[in-house]
């Protein structure tokens, strides 16, 4: 009996504080990383090669609920989840079909979207100084000793 007291009184705690553990040291992580002081994991988060990944995560996400709802229900027996080949194979199978469907979905939607998007509004280069010729000096933009004073 004192051993499942023991149990539970180390379960609760991490019951109460785990996802906020989590979420805390996530952020933590994400605020570092963003200072520039995320060392060998912002180098490994922000490696070029998650770029392709990271293009085709909302397609998959977008398609990946429908397709296992489709496996589910062309299934004409009762399956049961265990540890065994067949399911893994199942696991890789659906992982395979989603990937390729979100290929297929981000070239054929997401894509031309984006191109669309780049011809009716081009993106405003950084660099380049807005005209200032056409506008008036207010009050306030002048330097601070040519401004009257205020009472």
């Amino acid at each position: 009996s004192t051993q499942s007291t023991g149990k539970q009184s180390m379960t609760i705690p991490y019951a109460v504080f785990n996802r906020v553990a989590w979420a805390g040291s996530l952020l933590t992580q994400i605020f570092l990383c963003q200072a520039g002081l995320g060392g060998p994991i912002n180098s490994f988060l922000s490696w070029r090669g998650w770029l392709p990944l990271s293009r085709l995560t909302y397609s998959v996400y977008l398609l990946h609920y429908g397709i296992n709802v489709a496996w589910i229900a062309q299934i004409r027996h009762i399956y049961s989840y265990s540890p065994d080949f067949q399911s893994v194979l199942i696991f890789l199978g659906l992982i395979i079909i989603v990937n390729f469907c979100g290929v297929v979905l981000f070239l054929t939607v997401e894509q031309p979207s984006a191109n669309l998007e780049k011809l009716f509004h081009p993106p405003s280069s950084p660099n380049r100084e807005k005209p200032t010729e056409n506008r008036k000096p207010t009050e306030n933009s002048k330097p601070a000793e040519n401004r009257k004073p205020t009472e």
